[in-house]
């Protein structure tokens, strides 16, 4: 019987190890996390003995329990810091660009600016499905849509 590198990988995670790959790119994560303070100051910040936590930069698999600490001490998404997934900070994922808003702004001007033009009267529901489709249009191409654009959704809204 030989010892082939499944058998090694699944003594890695019994014994609390990550697969290599895998483990690499949590303990960049981690760094990440760390920032600029000392293994030691860190270590403080998250209740996590230092000990324990350098284990950790060594490819050590911490509990879930750690995970926690670590994220909620420096303000990282739980699911970014084990899994490498989604945004690195929580806010990330619901931060809204400025510059879509610049983009929001000038397209309900433009727009509400045809519709008069258009003499058109539209129930406020279907005006807000017409804003949306525009918008997403306008974030895609990165372009504000033109009038025979809005005029083509008119139809359809109306």
């Amino acid at each position: 019987m030989t010892y082939s590198e499944s058998d090694a990988t699944k003594k890695k995670m019994t014994d609390g190890q990550i697969p290599d790959k895998e483990s690499d790119a949590f303990v960049e994560r981690l760094k990440q996390a760390m920032g600029h303070n000392s293994v030691r100051g860190f270590s403080r910040i998250c209740g996590i003995p230092e000990g324990t936590f350098r284990a950790y930069l060594r490819g050590g698999e911490p509990p879930r329990p750690a995970l926690v600490a670590i994220a909620k001490a420096t303000d990282v998404s739980l699911v970014w810091l084990a899994s490498g997934e989604g945004a690195m900070h929580p806010e990330d994922q619901s931060r809204v660009n400025e510059k879509d808003l610049d983009v929001l702004e000038e397209l309900i001007k433009e727009v509400e600016g045809w519709i008069q033009d258009a003499e058109v009267t539209i129930d406020p529901s279907k005006k807000a499905v017409l804003y949306r489709l525009l918008y997403e249009e306008a974030l895609e191409g990165r372009r504000m849509p033109k009038k025979a654009d809005v005029a083509r959704y008119l139809k359809l809204v109306s």
